[in-house]
């Protein structure tokens, strides 16, 4: 590959924001990345940092993830109980339909919460472990 801004040297390397190709004459290295010298510094320095700042949390979003997941299986517990308890006083007062519908619907809430809660458990299990993670 030819560097961008003189087509008579090779690249050495690409520019980690636009992609163009460099030579060592018209590159910058940042560290972790190339940029084109007095046109993409502030950018790949941008790049740069959100990497960082995202491997860095990989492991907090994991443990928010399952917390998440947790978070639905209760939901769906909760619901279930509500329905139970709705369904049973319905049945218990058949003059007060409302009750018994109100229960039916708590029922069919919780199931279908549970059902989501129970797909995303199998995503989020099989995300990839975070680096960092102690678990």
């Amino acid at each position: 590959m030819k560097c961008f801004y003189d087509h008579s040297q090779d690249a050495v390397g690409t520019c980690k924001s636009c992609g163009r190709g460099l030579s060592s004459e018209y590159l910058t290295d940042m560290g972790k990345g190339l940029a084109c010298k007095n046109r993409c510094e502030d950018d790949v320095r941008s790049v740069i940092t959100l990497i960082d700042r995202n491997v860095s949390t990989s492991a907090a979003t994991s443990q928010i993830l399952k917390r998440a997941s947790l978070t639905g299986y209760g939901s769906a517990v909760f619901l279930t109980l509500m329905g139970v308890i709705f369904t049973l006083t319905g049945l218990g007062e058949p003059h007060i339909a409302f009750i018994l519908y109100l229960g039916i619907g708590f029922l069919a809430y919780g199931g279908w919460t549970f059902v989501r809660a129970y797909r995303y458990a199998a995503i989020v299990a099989k995300l990839p472990a975070a680096r960092g993670n102690n678990e």
